[in-house]
């Protein structure tokens, strides 16, 4: 593990033992404080964001492997999704399964996403079809068809009324959640499996890594392939996310790396992440943006902080730098999170100092 010249551990990285077999799946909850995970061992597990300890027993109920794992917006419930053909909702606090499990699909459920409204859940399955459930009613309100092969990942837009979908016939396509019709034609670009979508936090751009070895961003209103970051040979991408501010994309691949890329130069911001040893599956950065999350065939699940590498592709703090990364720093050097407390209507927020140094206080102005 590398260190810095004071002997300390500048990736501050955290690793989570327990899984018995691959993790597919990992999810930072909303105030990113814990990690989820769901495994081929039929489980999923919550972990400390910055500690290497579980957070209470396994959820167990799935009859096969768990596929994915995703928070609602207000973090009381995590969904998941199996090889069991089956969607389960579990509660946060009693870490037991909500009601019966969700049926509908005919093939294993590859992925889901909460609305962000926390009404709907999307699931996307091998049996090619995409699924609209209502929380409340637990029902399916919609079903989406168009892909010719089965639904590798699914994805929601931040305005909420569409989401996006990555297929094994190598295309991405839109829908409309309430006419339940696609939204334009297929983004076509790809020439092999497309296993993960992340749309942009604006978005305008959706994020998409595929087993041709490419990381594509894609104009949503055009359908057109407007970057191409990554072209590595023999190099699948697995996982694709969007940093909270929209400027950096972490990427999962078959050689067990993780990439952080910056898209306005296009280029990687630092060195590989290769602390796995086997393909990393899934990855996520947090909601701060100053950690990233991934889960590998190595059993696996690390959480490390990208706050320094992120800093150094931008330099100082300036008109340029994201509000969420100037928060990650203060994070990172021990400020209290009293995010809740920002005051909307005149702009400002209190940031008291580290553990250390508790005497200073800083009032920030949101711009």
């Amino acid at each position: 593990m590398s260190r810095n010249a004071s002997g300390e551990d500048p990736l501050g990285l955290i690793t989570h033992e327990g899984h018995e077999s691959f993790v597919y799946s990992v999810a930072f909850s909303p105030d990113g404080k814990s990690v989820a995970s769901g495994s081929e061992d039929k489980t999923i597990r919550i972990w400390g964001a910055y500690e290497p300890t579980p957070i209470g027993n396994p959820f167990k109920g799935h009859t096969a492997g768990v596929c994915s794992v995703v928070y609602s917006p207000l973090g009381d419930m995590i969904a998941s999704g199996s090889l069991d053909h089956t969607i389960r909702l579990w509660d946060i606090n009693t870490k037991q399964q909500i009601d019966e499990p969700l049926k509908a699909h005919s093939g294993c459920v590859n992925s889901i996403a909460f609305s962000p409204g926390g009404k709907f859940i999307a699931s996307g399955s091998v049996d090619k079809s995409i699924r609209l459930w209502n929380i409340d009613t637990r029902l399916t309100s919609n079903t989406f068809w168009g892909h010719n092969k089965g639904i590798r990942s699914v994805d929601f837009s931040p305005n909420d009324n569409q989401f996006a979908s990555g297929s094994g016939d190598f295309t991405i396509r839109v829908w409309d959640t309430e006419s339940g019709k696609p939204v334009g034609k297929p983004f076509m670009g790809h020439h092999d499996v497309v296993h993960s979508v992340s749309y942009a936090p604006n978005a305008n751009q959706i994020a998409s890594g595929s087993s041709d070895g490419t990381l594509q961003l894609w104009d949503v209103r055009s359908g057109m392939s407007a970057v191409n970051l990554c072209r590595g040979k023999n190099e699948s991408i697995f996982s694709v996310s969007y940093s909270p501010s929209g400027v950096w994309i972490a990427s999962g691949s078959i050689r067990g790396t993780v990439c952080v890329w910056d898209i306005r130069n296009r280029g990687l911001v630092a060195d590989k992440f290769n602390k796995h040893t086997d393909w990393v599956r899934t990855v996520k950065f947090s909601p701060w943006g100053n950690r990233i999350v991934s889960g590998s065939g190595d059993q696996k699940v690390m959480a490390w902080n990208v706050v320094e590498s992120l800093r150094s592709s931008v330099g100082l703090i300036g008109r340029d730098t994201s509000i969420h990364l100037i928060f990650a720093t203060l994070l990172e050097h021990g400020c209290a999170n009293l995010t809740s407390q920002i005051d909307l209507e005149r702009g400002f927020t209190l940031v008291p100092g580290s553990p250390q140094n508790t005497a200073h206080t800083t009032v920030w102005a949101i711009q």
